[in-house]
């Protein structure tokens, strides 16, 4: 991996930018060649062991450098920040004016895949915000001062979004330059503390900044002679990340609220950090990422002014969308002010192998509180009792605590003690029947979003016809999955290629393909970049909230397609080169369950043990249903007519 990132992108080196459009130029940098978010950005989640805990997120501070932002999130402590130009053994904080300190070695090392903590004595909840240096997302720089204006140089290779500046040997104000202000009056604000953005009237503090350089004005004490100082620069909307290079990972804007305190913010892209801060009056700094939770039901966030813990607001109406993130029930700000922020992008790079995003989880429940590992980061998982009990779905963009049932019509529930939190690796379960009853066995069918596979959207009905709906996929979805999310109504299924624009599946349902259904009467052909709805109550009802998970074929990896039944042993070939992991097939043309299997509870040439995703049932383990095949799967002649009947249509999901 650390080759791909060393290689030289010339295309992107003579022309200073990747695919056109308001994207930043990259001023004679080079930039590695196919970077991700991925690599460059991760929020990190954990409970520190008893003596060192090791982070692993996959960001390499080592070999290229950066900054680490830790907070704990259960208790009043400061927004600690190191980085790779100070060393490991200095930290500052964010919360505070006082120069950097030279920490207990509390951060053992920065490391080719994450850090090191020493941990000893340490406990609770802790998030962690890394931030690689890299061209077009970020760069650390230091300096002495010299007494007079300083030109300080950067790698960003674009005009910076956001700087943020701090003396490390003095007790100073952090001061923050965001491309948003108003130059003639409001060019700086402080990080460390509520008070709104200020400046001197007609003078220029920062350059103004340019792809090379910004300046280091005496007039913020930020050139003092024998001081050292350092800068967290970020770029804006330098479109040079992702598979064609074109894309951009990291926006810094502005918007106001309405008179009752709802924005709607369109970024091009869905986000998975967010930092905002009123700048016309007082308001503290507030931290909001994906992975503590920021939902369409609950949000949680820290503030980067204070020690405070992690504050929760449920009902929430701060939440990403597709294309940016929006304010649409709890006022967590006022009418009519105006505020900056700094967007991070969602996750983006594409996975190379199944088990970078599927996961089958078995284990008994113990009726307390349990913690289990996972091999993915988790974005949407199906919960089973293979002992009995209903089946539930449960995402991310939801939040964790909020399940709905896919064998019933109902809106969804919340469950406190249910599932907890959705980690980096791993998931808490609280001791509730929908995630751990004491008397049961569970199955979970966990799953990541990635480019090709699935994605995961949301949106708030508007009641008009042929509406587009934005997704991330990449790809055109082929299976579509959708349920309206207050209220009752139908799950509805979807598979593009062949069912027309008014016909689709029940999930809950054993009936066959229903017909001029009106959720999807009229409507385009799904694309890549949006799927249609109609005006229909179950899709689109006006103000009601909407869910849809989108799977797609990505070759070595996913399989979404059809096949006919010939009641004799029928091979399945998928492109896999080690079979399927995880089977899902419905009948279309008749009536049948939606039966799934797995290799965790055994895929062989004997017994499949198989559970229902419409059925509350136990699964049956005496059957031999589906045979391994290792470019697929093989239905066998045993099967059911719900499964292989002779002339019968089936729908199937594989995931190798």
């Amino acid at each position: 991996m650390k080759e791909q990132h060393k290689k030289e992108s010339p295309i992107l080196s003579l022309l200073g930018m990747g695919g056109g459009g308001t994207g930043t130029a990259l001023a004679g940098v080079t930039l590695p060649a196919k970077t991700y978010v991925d690599d460059v950005f991760s929020t990190f989640l954990y409970s520190p062991s008893a003596t060192q805990t090791q982070i692993q997120s996959g960001i390499d501070f080592a070999g290229e450098g950066g900054m680490i932002w830790k907070k704990s999130r259960s208790s009043a402590t400061g927004n600690s920040l190191y980085d790779t130009e100070r060393g490991n053994t200095k930290t500052i904080y964010s919360n505070l004016s006082q120069a950097g300190t030279t920490s207990n070695n509390d951060l053992i090392s920065f490391n080719s895949n994450g850090v090191t903590w020493d941990t000893g004595g340490h406990s609770g909840d802790y998030v962690n915000w890394s931030f690689r240096k890299a061209p077009g997302f970020f760069d650390v720089v230091t300096w002495t001062g010299s007494g007079s204006d300083q030109t300080i140089s950067h790698n960003l290779g674009s005009v910076p979004g956001c700087i943020m500046v701090k003396c490390t040997s003095h007790t100073s104000e952090w001061y923050v330059y965001h491309r948003s202000l108003p130059t003639a009056t409001q060019n700086w604000i402080r990080l460390s503390n509520t008070a709104a953005a200020n400046g001197p009237v007609g003078q220029d503090v920062w350059g103004p900044p340019s792809s090379t350089t910004f300046k280091a004005d005496t007039y913020l004490s930020h050139s003092t002679a024998g001081r050292t100082y350092v800068a967290y620069v970020f770029a804006h909307d330098s479109q040079v990340f992702g598979t064609d290079e074109d894309e951009s990972i990291v926006k810094c804007g502005t918007f106001s609220t309405d008179s009752n305190g709802m924005f709607d913010v369109n970024l091009g892209w869905e986000p998975q950090w967010l930092l905002i801060k009123r700048h016309d009056g007082s308001s503290d700094w507030r931290l909001f990422d994906v992975m503590r939770g920021m939902s369409n039901r609950t949000a949680k966030a820290l503030e980067s002014n204070t020690t405070d813990v992690e504050e929760t607001r449920s009902p929430n109406g701060l939440f990403p969308t597709t294309t940016g993130f929006r304010n649409t029930e709890v006022q967590w700000y006022g009418g009519g002010d105006d505020f900056i922020y700094m967007a991070i992008r969602r996750p983006h790079k594409p996975p190379t192998a199944g088990t970078d995003v599927f996961q089958s989880l078995t284990y008994s429940g113990t009726g307390a509180d349990i913690t289990r590992s996972t091999n993915i980061l988790v974005d949407l998982l199906f919960t089973q009792r293979t002992t009995g009990g209903n089946p539930y779905a449960i995402d991310r963009m939801r939040g964790p605590s909020q399940y709905i049932g896919t064998d019933s019509t109902s809106g969804e529930g919340e469950q406190s003690s249910g599932f907890e939190e959705l980690g980096n690796n791993y998931i808490e379960m609280g001791s509730g029947p929908v995630a751990n009853s004491g008397s049961s066995s569970y199955l979970l069918s966990m799953f990541k979003r990635a480019p090709g596979f699935l994605d995961v959207v949301g949106w708030v009905g508007n009641a008009s016809g042929n509406r587009a709906i934005p997704h991330a996929l990449g790809v055109t979805p082929e299976l579509l999955i959708l349920k309206r999310q207050d209220n009752s109504d139908q799950w509805w299924v979807q598979y593009t290629s062949i069912f027309g624009s008014s016909t689709a599946l029940a999930l809950q349902s054993t009936s066959a393909l229903s017909t001029g259904v009106s959720a999807f009467s009229n409507t385009s052909a799904a694309t890549a970049s949006n799927f249609y709805i109609g005006s229909d109550s179950s899709v689109n009802g006006n103000n009601e909230k909407y869910f849809a998970y989108l799977f797609a074929t990505l070759t070595g990896i996913s399989k979404v397609g059809t096949y006919t039944g010939t009641a004799n042993a029928i091979n399945i070939p998928c492109g896999f080169t080690n079979g399927a992991r995880f089977v899902l097939i419905k009948r279309i043309d008749g009536t049948g369950d939606w039966y799934i299997w797995d290799s965790v509870r055994g895929i062989s040439s004997g017994n499949d043990p198989y559970i229902l995703l419409n059925n509350a049932a136990a699964q049956v383990t005496n059957t031999d249903y589906i045979d391994p095949l290792t470019s697929g799967f093989t239905v066998t002649a045993s099967a059911p007519a719900s499964i292989n009947a002779n002339g019968g249509n089936y729908l199937f999901l594989a995931i190798a």
